[in-house]
């Protein structure tokens, strides 16, 4: 499990088209528009129009958008070529989702006044949200055609040129801007986002590093940039730009989790745990770095320690799953079977459509020797229609385990394998049910395909050892029970084979001796 990193691979300051076109809660702000010449003559020249006009202004202002529409649109009735009424009506049109009505007005306005750029920012709005790229494109080259200088139209036709992908073309944007004006931070910032993903990663740092400089506290500029040096394998420089960034936000848990992630990487244990601290006082809503830390202790096989810091998270109230699931794994390293089944059981209750639960129950009341509880658990899995597939596994193992119903068997496991055709324990199933069925070719063909994936686990040794037996070669089934031995299976069953299949040895040696005479 590891933290999102939530803000810095995104475009942070390529804000929503309704934002930063001057959309303020469904409303378009007036002065936000450009005036056009029609706009400073003597509007509006009836007084009933301007009287609707501006109560619909101040209702906008009040965040009363339907009463804001309504008054529009009576002003709009009486003077029916009005460009700002026009604007103000579309915009309220727009917010109420009416856009083939919105779109018809705003049209109307830009023929009426060509250079009313308003009019074409929200008309490129409603053609990016049907994806009419193109279109909106046109509208954009209509607004820099009358106003050349336009930050906001540069700015949201490069955010259309990402959405495209066209990356090199935004960049070519945003490096218009800077070379215009050197003090737009903002710039500086986007072109270090779409140098980065152009993989130009010198260019990156120095777009990166000028933001900084003209904003100091720019802390999505260093954010970046340290994401930048990690990447690089530049750790000591991305810790003291995550550090620049906790000096002026000490909360800022992007910074705090990118440091926690490369000192886990790096193997700090210590000081990761530190940071994985001041998380948690952060953010003490959340359980993710509690179960960040159990996973280190997991990892260096501290299950005392891991225990540890789930049973504070219980006592935080994280009464979750995961909680109760790790919970069950560090009993079962202690050697607690019967305590670890309750704590699967506790997940699943708290949780009760999670397959994950449901099967670590079910090995749970196997390990215990409760085989017919686990098989019911598993058939009303199956039956409850389980994604898992090593459900299927499981349970098609356990039919051919028992000798019973092998086609259902083989059902259930072929199941499993169309979810993850190269894992080699369903392959290893598989072949177990051909074993069963006399089928001793087919199972050695299926389980030497699996001991490829798994070419140290016990049981596919074993299975090979046995099926080498059953086709009466003795020294192969030897040695892969050896092999099995060496890679940690249990001993006695094995052993005791080993001795049968030497004294079998024996007698056929004597059996030819005796021949020979």
């Amino acid at each position: 499990m590891t933290f999102p990193f939530r803000r810095i691979v995104v475009f942070a300051v390529f804000l929503s088209f309704l934002s930063s076109a001057g959309w303020n809660g469904g409303v378009y702000a007036a002065s936000e528009l450009r005036p056009s010449v029609k706009e400073n003559r003597d509007f509006p020249k009836s007084a009933e129009a301007l009287a609707h006009f501006l109560m619909g202004s101040l209702y906008d202002n009040d965040g009363q958008a339907e009463k804001a529409f309504d008054e529009y649109g009576k002003a709009l009735a009486i003077q029916q070529d009005n460009p700002e009424i026009q604007v103000k009506f579309g915009s309220s049109l727009l917010f109420a989702g009416k856009f083939s009505e919105a779109e018809e007005i705003l049209k109307r306005t830009v023929e009426i006044d060509p250079g009313n750029t308003g009019a074409y920012l929200l008309l490129a709005f409603i053609y990016t949200k049907r994806n009419e790229f193109q279109e909106a494109k046109k509208c954009y080259e209509n607004v820099l055609k009358h106003d050349p200088g336009s930050i906001r139209a540069m700015t949201l036709l490069a955010d259309l040129l990402v959405r495209e992908n066209k990356l090199e073309e935004a960049a070519g944007i945003y490096e218009h801007i800077v070379a215009a004006d050197k003090t737009e931070t903002f710039a500086y910032f986007n072109l270090g986002i779409l140098y980065s993903k152009l993989g130009w990663f010198d260019r990156a740092r120095i777009a990166l590093n000028k933001a900084i400089e003209l904003d100091v506290n720019y802390i999505d500029a260093r954010l970046l940039l340290g994401f930048l040096f990690e990447m690089e394998g530049n750790n000591a420089e991305a810790i003291e730009l995550y550090e620049s960034v906790t000096a002026i936000d000490y909360e800022n848990t992007d910074a705090r989790i990118r440091r926690f992630l490369i000192y886990k990487k790096t193997g700090f244990l210590d000081k990761a745990m530190e940071e994985n601290r001041r998380i948690m006082e952060i953010e003490p809503f959340s359980l993710e770095p509690y179960m960040e830390s159990y996973g280190m202790y997991v990892a260096a096989e501290k299950y005392e320690e891991a225990e540890g810091i789930l049973h504070e998270a219980l006592e935080k109230g994280f009464l979750a799953g995961p909680v109760y699931a790790g919970l069950g794994f560090t009993a079962s390293k202690h050697g607690n079977a019967e305590k670890a089944l309750g704590y699967y059981e506790k997940a699943l209750e708290v949780s009760p459509d999670n397959d994950v639960y449901r099967f670590y129950v079910v090995v749970g009341l196997d390990s215990l020797g409760k085989r017919e509880e686990a098989t019911m658990a598993l058939e009303k899995a199956v039956s409850e229609g389980a994604k898992l597939p090593e459900i299927y596994n499981y349970l098609g193992y356990i039919y051919a385990e028992d000798g019973r119903d092998l086609d259902a068997a083989e059902d259930l496991i072929g199941r499993a394998l169309a979810e993850d055709p190269e894992n080699g324990a369903y392959l290893d199933s598989l072949g177990w049910v051909y074993y069963k069925r006399g089928e001793f070719e087919k199972a050695l063909q299926t389980i030497k395909k699996a001991a490829e994936y798994l070419p140290s686990d016990p049981a596919v040794r074993e299975h090979l050892g046995d099926i080498y037996y059953s086709m009466s070669e003795i020294k192969k089934a030897v040695e892969e029970w050896k092999r099995a031995l060496k890679n940690g299976a249990e001993k006695e069953g094995i052993e005791r084979k080993i001795e049968d299949a030497k004294k079998e040895i024996k007698q056929q040696k004597r059996k030819g001796r005796a021949g020979a005479k």
